[in-house]
């Protein structure tokens, strides 16, 4: 699996989706006190479309 958030910008879901080794994600659903990551639900969202197992977390500084 992976570890998916903004910081990678937009994903080529095609790829991690078609990749038979790759069988969940996890994303960065939020940080800090207040802030949801930018690319939460376009890559929750992306990630079930192919099919991915996902986890998600928050990130706390």
């Amino acid at each position: 699996g992976i570890d998916l958030s903004h910081y990678q910008g937009n994903v080529f879901w095609e790829t991690v989706g078609d990749n038979s080794k790759m069988a969940y994600v996890y994303l960065k659903a939020t940080e800090g006190g207040d802030r949801i990551d930018d690319k939460y639900e376009t890559n929750i969202d992306l990630a079930h479309r192919y099919g991915l197992k996902v986890g998600s977390y928050h990130f706390y500084r």
